[in-house]
């Protein structure tokens, strides 16, 4: 529970991680300040893409006290705004799930391997409905049960 006298502070910054395939993609990380231990949370952007209400949660999670990873699964499409970016992702049929799956995989092993890491891990996907998300955690190497809905976000 947060109090008016404790301290507060954070980094976050876009680092380059290894992703499907071995490549080399974008993502957004932010983590609260000190040396941990802190639970990591992967969040998966929509098909939007990676935008600036991503770089906010990514924020507001590390805010709360978690170690949270948004990867850039646009990243192989091109660069430029978000709205751009995305609309030559629909037009290419979106992003294999492989391939998402293979960076989303990515994003937790980079978390994993951070020394403020506790090893405790969540899951978020701002999917309309949870079951969007379903498949994509357990092929990602992680055990996972039936996602709950909270505020839009799909965790468990």
């Amino acid at each position: 529970m947060y109090q008016t006298d404790q301290y507060e502070g954070m980094i976050a910054e876009t680092v380059t991680i290894t992703g499907a395939n071995g490549d080399e993609i974008y993502a957004y990380l932010a983590r609260p300040l000190g040396p941990g231990p802190f639970p990591g949370m992967v969040l998966a952007h929509h098909m939007p893409g990676w935008d600036e209400w991503y770089r906010e949660a990514t924020r507001k999670f590390a805010h709360h006290g978690y170690a949270t990873i948004s990867p850039d699964l646009y990243h192989r499409v091109g660069h430029g705004t978000p709205e751009d970016v995305a609309a030559k992702a629909r037009s290419l049929g979106g992003v294999p799930d492989d391939q998402a799956v293979g960076d989303l995989a990515g994003a937790m092993h980079f978390l994993r391997g951070q020394p403020y890491s506790s090893g405790k891990k969540k899951k978020a996907s701002s999917a309309p409905a949870p079951a969007d998300a379903t498949p994509i955690w357990p092929r990602a190497g992680r055990r996972a049960s039936t996602p709950s809905s909270i505020c839009g976000a799909a965790a468990w």
